[in-house]
């Protein structure tokens, strides 16, 4: 499970720092699809599955560059949504078409 987790997220996409630009994997949407699923099979009581993601900063590090660099394609910006816990997808959904990022560092929500 673990190993199918971190597939999952690691085929997102990647962060290219020094152009500060963030590509989307091949299988983006297929891995996103595939993070909705671990959550909903999710422990409920120790949460190994959201622990893990918090621990790799998915939010911060795919989740959010995602949605501010490929806003126009719907199914994949609801299904991040999805995907984000229910306090930030309520700020979420009214902002979704702002640079999503800026937006949360100028509110100071993800740690830089």
């Amino acid at each position: 499970m673990e190993d199918d987790l971190v597939a999952a997220y690691s085929g997102l996409g990647t962060a290219d720092a020094d152009k500060g630009e963030y590509h989307r994997g091949e299988e983006c949407l297929a891995c996103v699809k595939d993070l909705i699923r671990s959550l909903r099979d999710d422990d409920p009581q120790r949460c190994p599955v959201r622990r893990r993601l918090g621990e790799a900063k998915t939010l911060q590090t795919d989740l959010l560059p995602l949605l501010t660099k490929f806003s126009s394609d719907e199914i994949l910006k609801n299904d991040i949504i999805r995907l984000v816990p229910p306090r930030v997808s309520e700020l979420l959904v009214p902002c979704v078409e702002m640079r999503l990022f800026d937006y949360f560092l100028a509110c100071s929500m993800i740690p830089h």
